[in-house]
C-alpha cells in the first residue's frame, strides 16, 4: 500500500537512477522498521527521490532515513496531518530537505576521501 506513494516518482527516474531506487524501496518495503512509519518513510521518500543523489550503498541512504524518521518523526507528523499539508503537498518538502541534505553530506566525504569520484564511479 505504501509503495504507491513513490511509484511516480520512481517512474518518472532515468534507467541508472531507476535500477538503484527500486532495489533501495524494494528492501524499504521488506525492512522491519518500516512497519511503524510507514507512512512517514514512503512519504519521505516520494520528496526524496526526485533530487536524491544515487551515489553510495542504499543500506547507507536506507539506515540514514531511519534515523531521520526517529529524530523528526514528531516535526513529520505535524505536517502530515495538518490541513495545509491537504491543500499543499509539498509542506513536507522543507523536512526532507533535511533528509537529503544528510545524505548529499555523506555522498560528499566519500567523493573527498576518494572513495567515489563526483559522478559516483568507485576510484580504486
Amino acid at each position: 500500500m505504501h509503495r504507491r506513494l513513490v511509484e511516480p516518482a520512481l517512474r518518472a527516474l532515468d534507467e541508472a537512477g531507476a535500477v538503484y531506487f527500486y532495489d533501495l524501496v524494494g528492501r524499504v518495503e521488506r525492512d522491519p522498521r518500516t512497519s511503524e512509519v510507514g507512512n512517514l518513510v514512503f512519504l519521505t521518500l516520494r520528496e526524496s527521490i526526485p533530487v536524491l543523489p544515487p551515489l553510495i550503498d542504499a543500506g547507507i541512504v536506507i539506515d540514514e532515513l531511519f534515523k531521520f524518521i526517529a529524530e523528526h518523526r514528531v516535526a513529520l507528523e505535524h505536517r502530515i496531518h495538518s490541513p495545509r499539508f491537504v491543500l499543499d503537498p509539498e509542506y513536507l518538502r522543507p523536512m526532507v530537505l533535511i533528509f537529503v541534505k544528510t545524505v548529499s553530506d555523506l555522498i560528499w566525504e566519500r567523493v573527498e576521501a576518494g572513495e567515489i569520484s563526483a559522478d559516483g564511479e568507485a576510484v580504486w
